[in-house]
């Protein structure tokens, strides 16, 4: 075989695989879009030993990491802040491989002493494994098969091009 009718051949492929990942790809980002609109933003999920960025809203701004606080009433939770922008926080909650499953309240707050009446107050729910956690997801994409959906969204689209490279 030559390298004509190779090209040939794989032109004629990917022209059959495009309306499939296009169709592919419009299907995910509906799923991306509607689970988006349905998850709670004071939601996060993860697993017993996990390590995972967070980010969230303040009430007040805050001008550096040192001053904010949390209260999580769990020892087996805990948070790191790693960046503030204003009203926003981010930081990585590190959760113990012995913290039992279960949803806990994470309260995030400007100063040393929680308020009395907090604005947010942020769910964490801890899950068994895996499974009980992809199954928890709106997402049909995240829950059915356990991809990411932007990545299940890009990957037909990553593998038809380099197809036709």
């Amino acid at each position: 075989m030559n390298g004509s009718s190779f090209l040939l051949q794989a032109s004629r492929l990917s022209s059959r695989i495009a309306p499939v990942a296009a169709i592919v790809f419009l299907l995910v980002m509906t799923d991306i879009f509607v689970s988006g609109y349905l998850e709670s933003k004071l939601l996060f999920r993860v697993l017993p030993g996990a390590s995972q960025a967070i980010s969230g809203e303040l009430a007040y701004p805050a001008h550096s990491v040192n001053n904010l606080s949390y209260v999580v009433h769990s020892s087996r939770l805990q948070l790191f802040f790693t960046a503030t922008q204003g009203k926003l926080w981010h930081g990585r909650l590190e959760v113990s491989p012995d913290a039992q499953p279960g949803e806990y309240a994470l309260q995030v707050f400007v100063g040393r002493t929680p308020p009395d009446d907090p604005l947010m107050v942020y769910r964490v729910q801890v899950f068994p494994d895996q499974q009980f956690l992809n199954a928890s997801y709106k997402s049909l994409v995240r829950r059915y098969l356990g991809l990411v959906p932007l990545n299940a969204a890009i990957a037909p689209t990553y593998w038809l091009a380099k197809a036709q490279d």
